[in-house]
């Protein structure tokens, strides 16, 4: 997953934290399928996101395949994602906050 890419799909994942639309995600194109459904599987194995069930069955719908195989077909670094998704998470909460 490129650095473009990854972008797109934070800002995607900080507004589906909020208002979860499982809809949402087959209809997202900035991001190819597969991608989606890597960050979606690993959202799924977190607790910290929430939606675990909705997106276990986003995944399967995007892709069949397993979540390192994903990885691996998209060089999804899940660490660094779920670093700056954290902090994007944070970030929005703070400014709904002021």
């Amino acid at each position: 997953m490129n650095r473009e890419s990854e972008s797109r799909v934070i800002g995607f994942c900080v507004e589906q934290h909020g208002r979860f639309d499982a809809g949402a995600w087959g209809r997202f194109s900035s991001v190819s399928q597969v991608e989606l459904a890597a960050v979606a599987r690993y959202l799924a194995g977190v607790d910290w996101y929430g939606h675990g069930a909705e997106l276990a069955m986003v995944a399967r719908t995007l892709s069949p395949l397993g979540f390192a195989e994903l990885v691996r077909a998209t060089d999804f670094d899940a660490a660094r994602f779920a670093g700056m998704l954290k902090a994007h998470l944070r970030q929005a909460r703070q400014l709904t906050e002021v």
